[in-house]
């Protein structure tokens, strides 16, 4: 996984910020109660979480790209449940995963 290309290095962590900063702003539209607009978000972050795990090279046998599918399925649940439930708290959390895997992976990758 680290060590796919500088280009491709970068493009995953445009992907989290952008994964995290949809879901921040679902945060918000769960605040302003426009369940639409959350919902939207927590879709717009879920289709990233679901892109970034169809790039996990499975076949390779490593234990990062096991462990990276077995968290992205993980947060593709939680948000879905997330949303359901109309549940800010949930979003932190995959927020907070979020932000974990893209520090790791500016870290492997600086």
């Amino acid at each position: 996984m680290p060590g796919l290309g500088v280009h491709t290095d970068k493009i995953i962590i445009i992907l989290y910020d952008k994964a995290i900063a949809y879901l921040n702003q679902a945060i918000r539209d769960l605040d302003d109660d426009n369940l639409p607009a959350a919902g939207g978000n927590v879709k717009n972050a879920q289709d990233i979480v679901m892109e970034l795990n169809s790039s996990v090279d499975l076949d390779g046998g490593s234990n990062v790209a096991t462990n990276l599918h077995r968290i992205y399925n993980f947060l593709s649940r939680h948000l879905t449940r997330a949303n359901t439930e109309h549940n800010p708290q949930m979003l932190r959390e995959a927020i907070a995963l979020l932000e974990d895997l893209n520090l790791s992976w500016k870290t492997a990758t600086g």
